[in-house]
């Protein structure tokens, strides 16, 4: 495939559980395959936040993953494939292992940026809901420097254990259809004034619901979850697409 013809990348919320292996293999494996796929396809992959339920480097440690995953986006990067990682609510601690080891190139929240004379407008979605005020308070302490650097304090296998147990009560909560009906708009009226604003296509997360609005020639999509839907959009240069990874067409 030439250079002209590859396409761009998006996708979000796998959630790779740290050093449990087995609880995520499913979801690791597809993941590998679909970065695999784009690094044989792709120009581009914007990877929208929570690849992984927790991340948090340390000065010579970071958490321990199925090396497969960091190896595929690494394998990408090499192949010439432009790989961006904004963060999400699990992942505000993305560090320079990220940036100085695997390739990545590192955005802290949403940001804009072309693509084929297209402005795209890019985040996770965390903390745009008028009721995030309470989360977005907490965002910012814990991304304030004195807190990392006490965390750091911690042991890396006591660190990583608290973070795990207050990834996983952050979960436990049910949202109620109505909540969820509630969320989608939301981030639907977001992505409404972000065209008005001159953007023509946005792509968000968090939600784990795949969506998408097309408003004459602007598009907005929510890009699901690699748990239950395994679902990105592409493209090619004038489409933007909500797909569904079905594996490797060559396979």
């Amino acid at each position: 495939m030439s250079e002209n013809n590859k396409y761009t990348y998006f996708f979000s919320d796998a959630h790779l559980i740290v050093g449990a292996y087995e609880q995520s293999r499913d979801r690791n494996e597809k993941v590998i395959e679909f970065i695999k796929y784009v690094s044989e396809h792709g120009k581009r992959l914007f990877i929208v936040g929570d690849l992984f339920d927790f991340w948090f480097e340390y000065k010579h440690t970071i958490p321990q993953t199925d090396p497969r995953i960091l190896g595929s986006i690494a394998e990408a990067v090499e192949n010439g494939v432009e790989v961006h990682y904004s963060s999400g609510n699990h992942d505000l601690w993305l560090g320079r292992y990220l940036e100085e080891n695997v390739g990545v190139i590192i955005h802290d929240g949403g940001f804009e940026t072309e693509i084929d004379r297209k402005k795209f407008y890019i985040a996770h979605g965390d903390g745009l809901f008028k009721n995030d005020r309470g989360y977005n308070f907490m965002k910012a302490f814990f991304r304030n420097p004195i807190a990392m650097w006490l965390f750091r304090i911690l042991h890396p296998d006591l660190g990583i254990r608290l973070a795990k147990f207050l990834s996983k009560s952050s979960k436990e909560n049910p949202i109620s259809d109505q909540r969820s009906s509630n969320r989608k708009r939301l981030l639907q009226e977001f992505a409404q004034n972000k065209f008005a604003e001159g953007f023509d296509s946005v792509i968000l997360g968090h939600i784990h619901e795949p969506d998408l609005l097309r408003e004459e020639s602007k598009i907005y999509i929510n890009l699901g979850d690699w748990i239950t839907h395994f679902t990105y959009a592409s493209f090619d240069g004038k489409e933007l697409s909500l797909c569904y990874w079905k594996g490797d067409p060559k396979k």
